[in-house]
């Protein structure tokens, strides 16, 4: 998509630096190009905000792995203790 957004923006550049209107083509034009360029610029704010949505996850998933480890290391203390 990244690549899609530049070269959007470099024919929309090349179109509006053409002096010639082609009976309205080129105006009809640029206005396809500025509008595929927000279809990209929303389809890649929804990737950043599931990428962030996925991030929050794992590290939520992080946080309760650590939780049980440190669950595990106190259980397993209390074993070695009782044994004494």
């Amino acid at each position: 998509m990244d690549a899609a957004q530049e070269s959007l923006q470099a024919a929309k550049a090349k179109l509006q630096a053409s002096r010639k209107d082609y009976a309205g083509h080129r105006k009809a034009a640029l206005d396809h190009v500025e509008a595929a360029l927000r279809e990209v610029r929303a389809a890649l704010a929804t990737a950043e905000r599931k990428t962030q949505k996925l991030e929050k996850k794992e590290q939520k998933l992080d946080e309760q792995i650590e939780n049980l480890q440190q669950r595990k290391e106190t259980i397993e203390k209390r074993g070695d203790e009782g044994g004494k």
